[in-house]
């Protein structure tokens, strides 16, 4: 779990790259690959793509100081509950408020959508998160942005989230 923890808790609070033995990374014509996971998205216009220190895709906006993600798991999750997975993304906040949790279609499957105000060391933002398995792995899509810009750009998460496709790798994972 702890890399999909890692991915949202670094982005929003900026810490500094680590690194570690990954596969072969690439992201071309909206495709995302990495090993066994592939998954498609729309970059949104005019963001800034980053590199997040762990997970998969991440682009800024600089206006807003929002981030969008997206990450895949495959292996290691053990396949727990949506619930359980959203929950893990939450760990290291604080004051939390819930302002949104639903149970949604995305790619064909079953997500759950939550969308939590919260602090992190103290810093007030809002996390949008999409968390749902297919074939075998576990999609993460997030919008973290600071409270006061989440109105602004929280359109252009929808529009993210709404181009997303999971592609079916070669293997058989099950689901």
């Amino acid at each position: 779990m702890r890399s999909r923890l890692s991915l949202f808790l670094t982005i929003a609070v900026g810490a500094a790259a680590c690194g570690g033995a990954q596969p072969k990374v690439t992201y071309e014509n909206g495709t995302f690959t990495k090993g066994e996971s592939q998954f498609r998205v729309v970059a949104p216009p005019r963001w800034e793509r980053v590199q997040p220190s762990t997970g998969d895709l991440a682009w800024r906006d600089p206006e807003s100081r929002s981030v969008i993600a997206a990450n895949a798991t495959c292996r290691g999750h053990h396949d727990p509950p949506l619930g359980v997975l959203v929950n893990d993304l939450l760990i290291g906040t604080t004051e939390r408020n819930i302002l949104l949790d639903e149970t949604v279609e995305l790619d064909g499957r079953e997500a759950l959508h939550q969308v939590v105000e919260l602090k992190v060391d103290g810093v007030p933002l809002v996390y949008d998160m999409y968390v749902m398995k297919k074939d075998g792995c576990v999609y993460d899509l997030a919008l973290i942005a600071p409270r006061r810009a989440y109105d602004g750009v929280a359109d252009r998460f929808v529009a993210f989230v709404g181009g997303f496709e999971a592609v079916e790798s070669g293997g058989s994972h099950g689901s």
